[in-house]
């Protein structure tokens, strides 16, 4: 997945106030994708979205959330409006038990 910011460097002046706005940059956000078995797996922090998929018969674990199965969990960045900034996800650990079959997708920054 592709991620393309363009943006004109402008200047804006109202009398004595001049604000001057930075262009974004450009970047490439990478994306994963892993199916996985029994064991145990990390996931480190700072990703935009983790997407962990219970697709066997057992029920898993996702940082301490018990998962059914065909059941979801999602953990996404948040805008945070004190900071101004996007809090990005926390690592995830996923315990799959013998037996139980999984997949997850992350989304990181470039």
């Amino acid at each position: 997945m592709a991620y393309i910011g363009v943006r004109n460097r402008v200047s804006i002046s109202t009398g004595d106030i001049t604000a001057s706005i930075t262009p974004y940059t450009a970047g490439t956000q990478s994306q994963e994708y892993q199916a996985v078995t029994a064991g145990t797996y990390n996931i480190p922090a700072d990703k935009y979205r983790v997407a962990v998929y219970n697709s066997g018969v057992e029920d898993i674990s996702v940082n301490g959330d018990l998962v059914p199965t065909g059941e979801l969990w999602v953990a996404e960045a948040q805008a945070n409006p004190a900071t101004q900034k996007f809090d990005l996800t926390p690592a995830v650990e996923i315990i799959v038990p013998a037996g139980g079959n999984a997949s997850y997708t992350t989304i990181s920054p470039s």
